[in-house]
């Protein structure tokens, strides 16, 4: 799990560039499920949760 909040000013070009790379994220080998998520109170704080089938895929995606 990944939670962050973007600079001041940076969220709306954070997410369209997050949404256009999550895709490519979730075809990676091994990747069970990929959720975005973005608070509804401050929509520069952002969480990432990926589900790897081993964490060896994670450590691959890592590298």
């Amino acid at each position: 799990m990944l939670e962050f909040t973007a600079k001041k000013g940076f969220g709306p070009d954070l997410l369209t560039g997050l949404r256009a790379a999550l895709p490519t994220t979730r075809s990676k080998d091994g990747c069970l499920s990929l959720e975005f998520t973005v608070n509804q109170d401050n929509s520069a704080n952002m969480i990432i949760v990926m589900r790897c089938q081993l964490r060896e895929h994670y450590e691959t995606y890592r590298a």
